[in-house]
């Protein structure tokens, strides 16, 4: 594993990371705080995005951290005793999808920083609710309401229309083509042939990188966990 990732997960375990982490990213005000009001997070390409914007469209002006992909966010959301969802997703389509957005990533470091993440994720797994890929974009309200029976919170959740959902999305991919203009596609990750063929190449080599095995049983292990104890 490249050694500024490597570094990056090692320290994103301690209290000393949120110091770090305020130095040199842009987006720290993402980082899980006292005060913040729920953590949705999870490792790259895992619905994200979606997500924050499916809590977002019926809970207004509260504090999210998001879009981290940090160990950071797993661990302190249990000590500041803050409402939490982890988003899941297989390993060959994470992995896959983060390698066609960020090329800087080899199939090794990727499979490495999956399974860094999701060790942490599986630790505090009962703090949470999981929350799998097609729950995520298919029905992300019952993952809320989900939450509010486990903390005990109020969160508001939309009503789960295909209307509902397609405008959440369309305002997305709105905002993903005023930010990257042309290279929208790679970012928002839209079914293309191009991409399709290039994400079956990689899948390909994913399965054959002796990591992989261990990669999807620590997600299998979280998906049966989500569908006896949630």
């Amino acid at each position: 594993m490249r050694t500024k990732l490597k570094l990056k997960l090692v320290l994103s375990e301690y209290t000393i990371f949120k110091s770090i982490y305020k130095m040199f990213s842009k987006v720290h005000q993402n980082l899980v705080r006292e005060d913040t009001n729920i953590v949705i997070e999870g490792f790259p390409r895992c619905g994200n995005t979606f997500a924050v914007a499916s809590f977002k469209h019926s809970n207004q002006d509260l504090e999210i951290a998001s879009h981290v992909h940090l160990p950071y966010q797993i661990i302190f959301s249990k000590k500041y005793k803050t409402p939490a969802i982890f988003l899941i997703r297989n390993p060959l389509d994470s992995i896959s999808s983060l390698m066609i957005r960020d090329s800087k990533y080899t199939i090794q470091d990727a499979i490495l920083y999956y399974i860094k993440f999701h060790q942490i994720v599986i630790k505090y797994k009962t703090h949470a609710i999981i929350s799998d890929f097609t729950s995520t974009i298919n029905d992300f309200p019952s993952i809320i309401k989900k939450l509010n029976n486990k903390m005990g919170t109020n969160f508001q959740y939309h009503d789960n229309t295909k209307e509902t959902i397609l405008k959440i999305k369309n305002h997305l991919k709105q905002e993903e083509i005023e930010k990257y203009g042309k290279g929208y596609e790679k970012v928002f990750g839209l079914p293309s042939n191009k991409r399709d063929k290039e994400k079956s190449q990689l899948i390909s080599e994913i399965k054959k990188n002796k990591n992989y095995k261990l990669a999807n049983e620590m997600y299998s292990s979280l998906v049966n966990h989500s569908s006896i104890n949630q």
